[in-house]
């Protein structure tokens, strides 16, 4: 499987379980674990975090956005990155 298509359902998954879906794995768990391991992983890794989930992330004003609030600061800051005037 391409890790970009896994990383788009980690990402509807995770906002679905931050919208009340209790059927969807625990979005703590999934920002938790993707924080944790952002410092660790290879560049192209963090590449493929980056690209598809972070940047997959409901906007402003979209269902689920406040999601990016709860982003660890070495994901915040990538997002703040992506998305420049964006408050946290």
């Amino acid at each position: 499987m391409l890790p970009h298509v896994f990383f788009w359902d980690v990402t509807q998954e995770t906002v679905a379980s931050f919208l009340g879906d209790e059927d969807a794995p625990d979005w703590r768990a999934t920002v938790a674990f993707l924080e944790e391991q952002f410092g660790a992983v290879e560049p192209k890794a963090r590449e493929v975090v980056v690209t598809s989930f972070l940047d997959s992330l409901p906007f402003a004003g979209q269902p689920g956005s406040d999601l990016t609030r709860y982003l660890g600061p070495r994901l915040t800051g990538k997002l703040a990155e992506l998305r420049p005037g964006l408050t946290f």
